[in-house]
């Protein structure tokens, strides 16, 4: 059976709502520019399909040994759209999954920010409905009630956007062919269908919404169907080639059909012209790995993510093989792609880690601080402004740590300061982790010491150490005492723990039990002040030992205030525990034999803990 579907728009059928529609158009007009007033500034928001997982063509470049090169939904709208238009903006996420509705939050707002004229949310309602719930509950009123309410506050979320957005239905999946789509995430036809019908009704209130149902399409790809879409022609084979082998995630030529049903329904509804888009995918493939590999250079996204993997294992080759000219070539080219953008990428901390740390592998060092100075070099320019931008700063920054001339940065931030009549954001958190950090204090005393007034150092360090954790509350004296172990004292009471089981086994005693986290359960609150005073009194030392006496005690005072004495007592004797281990660790590899426990001067936690409690009641 062949499936005829698209051109069937859904058009809000008042004569108010059509009027509306036309107002946004009109307003549109004025702003646009030289581009088009609706498709000239794009931004896409959505989940993984969007960002391009698993979608992948053959690479059009011959010399590059990665074969293939990744496709999103960026790159299909440079491909399809015709009109002119800037660069599509994509702030899709491959984890929105985690939590769908901070999620759209995070994305919306970045978003919004960037003053597009459309807004394209292909698969943004996906996981809104296919959130986990109880497998108990499948079938009944509370699974309905859970999956309702997670679409309604993505919905929520979309109630102030005014510009045309194209939204997608939610699409069908079948769990029996998806391996990693868990049963519990998934609702039956029934309640899809439900949630679906609320999209429409939302949409029908919205009059710059432009509803495209995909349901179809997938549909027909799941059983092999021929269909037509958007004018082209598909048959069954050709059908399930726009799906990978997950059965969740379009291919490339899939994201290419999924942008052109959303260019017809956006001409039915008359925002565009047929001119304004290629309707033919064959014409439409054939410019597409043009399209991406530009996207490639320019974008570090979820999909660069994948872009990344086969760099370092290139670059894995290349040190391996002692190739330093080729894997400078790889670095120095990821360096300079990171230079021209203007934003930090998504994911930056997992590039800068997977990356970067590489850089000090085998016998290529000089080559990998060659591409460090050359990448000063490129952002030498923008150094030079009173206020760089900030991600091009945090890569001057990286680089010029890389090669030890943290004092470089910690003059820059200085200056900026100075510049500037005080910090903007974000250069007061670059300056303010120098001030707190103990090696910039060790090596660049006097420079550090510069980077604040005084009289805003207690202030700034207080308002960091509170603000990273909840502390409106002290243990009353009636309060049953329970004390976490401290991130500090943990790590000591475990190693010494793993020392004592040889002993205690050759004495005839039972094996001491291994502390963890879960022996002691604790509140929140108790856990997160253990770590507030880990972190503060840690600053306040490492200020302490280069004679900033003075602002360490007030630190600690405010420090103990705000915890109690009671509280402050036991982590202090805690963190203390180290001089209770004097054979851990290097006695054992200096003696002849096991220790005896009298030579261990053995403790136990819980004994000391109660006998603590008891001299401080």
């Amino acid at each position: 059976m062949e499936r005829r579907f698209m051109r069937q728009a859904k058009i809000p059928g008042t004569f108010e709502a059509r009027g509306a529609l036309c107002a946004i158009l009109v307003s549109l007009l004025f702003v646009a520019g030289c581009h088009h007033p609706v498709m000239g500034r794009p931004a896409i928001v959505g989940a993984s399909a969007s960002s391009g997982v698993g979608a992948e063509i053959p690479s059009p470049d011959p010399e590059d040994s990665s074969d293939t090169i990744s496709v999103d939904l960026e790159a299909s709208y440079d491909t399809v759209v015709l009109a002119s238009h800037r660069r599509p903006l994509n702030f899709s996420s491959g984890f929105h999954f985690r939590d769908p509705t901070e999620s759209t939050r995070r994305q919306l707002q970045r978003a919004m920010d960037t003053d597009p004229s459309c807004l394209i949310a292909i698969d943004l309602l996906f996981w809104s409905a296919h959130l986990p719930v109880d497998e108990d509950a499948l079938g009944t009123e509370e699974e309905s009630r859970r999956r309702h309410a997670s679409l309604e506050e993505v919905l929520g979320q979309l109630e102030a956007i005014e510009i045309p957005m194209v939204l997608g239905y939610i699409p069908p999946i079948d769990p029996d062919l998806i391996e990693f789509v868990d049963i519990d995430r998934v609702p039956s036809r029934e309640l899809l269908d439900d949630l679906n019908a609320r999209v429409e009704q939302w949409a029908a209130e919205h009059p710059n919404v432009v509803l495209v149902d995909f349901g179809r399409f997938i549909d027909s790809v799941y059983a092999e169907d021929a269909a037509t879409i958007a004018g082209n022609r598909f048959d069954g084979a050709q059908m399930r080639g726009l799906m990978n082998e997950d059965n969740l995630h379009p291919t490339a030529k899939g994201l290419v059909v999924l942008m052109q049903i959303a260019c017809a329904e956006l001409e039915a509804r008359g925002l565009i012209g047929p001119e304004d888009w290629q309707s033919r995918t064959d014409l439409a493939m054939k410019a597409l790995p043009g399209k991406a590999e530009i996207v490639a250079s320019r974008d570090f996204g979820f999909f660069g993510l994948l872009e990344l993997e086969r760099a370092q294992k290139r670059f894995d080759a290349a040190i391996e093989d002692g190739d330093c000219d080729e894997a400078f070539r790889i670095i120095d080219n990821m360096l300079e792609q990171f230079a021209s953008l203007s934003e930090e990428p998504e994911f930056w901390s997992s590039i800068e880690f997977a990356y970067f740390l590489r850089m000090i592998r085998g016998d290529c060092g000089e080559r990998m601080a060659e591409a460090q100075f050359r990448q000063i070099d490129r952002l030498t320019p923008e150094m030079a402004m009173p206020r760089p931008n900030s991600w091009k700063f945090t890569l001057w920054q990286d680089a010029q740590e890389k090669l030890g001339r943290d004092d470089l940065v910690i003059e820059r931030l200085a200056r900026i300061r100075r510049d500037c009549d005080g910090y903007p954001e974000p250069y007061a958190k670059m300056a303010l982790a120098y001030l707190r950090n103990e090696n910039a204090w060790k090596k660049h005393r006097d420079l550090v010491a510069d980077l604040f007034p005084r009289e805003e150092w207690l202030p700034r360090l207080d308002e960091y150490c509170r603000g990273r954790y909840d502390l409106d509350w002290k243990y009353d004296a009636d309060e049953p005492f329970d004390m976490p172990i401290s991130g500090r004292s943990f790590r000591t009471r475990t190693n010494a723990w793993e020392f004592l089981r040889n002993p205690r086994i050759q004495a005839g005693m039972p094996v001491a039990p291994k502390p963890t986290r879960d022996d002691t359960e604790w509140r929140p609150k108790a856990k997160n002040a253990a770590r507030y005073l880990d972190v503060q009194v840690g600053i306040a030392l490492t200020l302490a030992e280069h004679g900033e006496i003075e602002v360490a005690r007030s630190l600690v005072d405010m420090a103990r205030d705000r915890v109690g004495d009671r509280f402050y007592i036991e982590w202090q004797r805690q963190t203390e525990l180290p001089q209770h281990l004097r054979h851990y660790p290097g006695y054992a590899a200096d003696s002849k034999g096991a220790p005896t426990l009298d030579e261990l001067d053995t403790w136990d936690p819980r004994a000391e803990r109660t006998a603590v409690v008891e001299e401080i009641e």
